[in-house]
């Protein structure tokens, strides 16, 4: 009997307590190596090793959850209580390129289980904080929420009703679409399609696709093929085949909002950057934990 998509999304909590998710996070982490090492052979040992500290970080913020949460919770996961300052030196330790690393291996291991789709869609979400700065409005002060962007890339699995993060990246509010799009275009290979709203028109995306003989179907913007515009003058667009894949995307961010994390409470830059990578691999996850329980379900019925 095949399970609806709310029927697996329910019967995570039920095959998969906070515990086993966490334990399952490890698994990954290790797979993937310590994050950091001790600086020296003074002050303080770890409590625990990096890599725990890594994986109950990411479950715990992925999870929407705080420093302070993550103190209360942390003997039930690693049977040491660690105080709340010291997850926070602990995050600002963690490499921005290794949470993006973890994101891409939850990715490839996702696409190990479904097999390779050949439809791609980039998109990006602005994410704001609690932080505000002031800025110049036509003349005028104004007060301002400070914010960032996620970018993603997904891969789409029509026949299993699910999409795939295959790689993401957080930056400042300055960075385009099309230039996250073209940064993370690694994660398509030949003969794939980068389907994209007009946001994405521009020659870096096609060219990035070009490079990697990636067919693009982009919504072009009203103006015209010009100098400086050698691929994109030859791309095609298929209206219908887009409409039919419009808002796929939009589904993953939709559940980050749902689960209200569009709000960072973080004060720097770069850890700002890395929630909103740990957000985009909470969705992995949680594509990962639905699957088992298909094939736990299978011994069921």
């Amino acid at each position: 009997m095949k399970l609806t998509y709310w029927k697996r999304y329910d019967k995570v909590f039920k095959y998969f307590s906070s515990k086993k998710i966490y334990e399952k996070i490890l698994e990954i982490v290790k797979m993937l190596g310590e994050p950091f090492k001790k600086k020296n052979n003074k002050g303080r040992k770890f409590k625990i090793n990096p890599d725990e500290y890594t994986a109950l970080i990411a479950f715990k913020i992925s999870s929407g959850d705080d420093y302070r949460d993550m103190e209360i919770d942390s003997e039930l996961y690693v049977k040491e209580h660690i105080d709340h300052s010291t997850f926070g030196k602990i995050f600002f330790r963690i490499p921005y390129d290794y949470l993006r690393k973890l994101l891409q291996l939850t990715g490839l291991m996702l696409e190990d289980l479904l097999r390779h789709a050949k439809i791609h869609i980039p998109d990006s979400t602005k994410l704001s904080t609690d932080r505000y700065k002031e800025i110049i409005y036509r003349g005028k002060r104004r007060r301002v929420k400070e914010t960032f962007k996620l970018h993603i890339i997904v891969q789409r699995h029509p026949k299993r009703k699910m999409t795939i993060i295959m790689d993401g990246l957080s930056s400042d509010a300055h960075v385009s679409d099309a230039e996250g799009a073209a940064r993370m275009s690694h994660v398509m290979h030949e003969g794939d399609i980068c389907e994209a709203d007009r946001g994405y028109d521009y020659e870096k995306v096609y060219r990035a696709c070009a490079e990697r003989r990636v067919r693009t179907n982009i919504k072009q913007q009203n103006k015209e093929n010009g100098k400086g515009f050698r691929y994109r003058k030859k791309a095609k667009f298929h209206k219908q085949a887009y409409k039919k894949q419009r808002g796929i995307v939009e589904t993953r961010f939709g559940a980050i909002e749902n689960a209200g994390l569009t709000l960072a409470h973080y004060r720097t830059e770069e850890t700002r950057f890395k929630y909103g990578l740990l957000l985009a691999f909470g969705q992995n996850i949680n594509n990962l934990l639905r699957l088992g329980v298909e094939k736990l379900s299978i011994f069921m019925y």
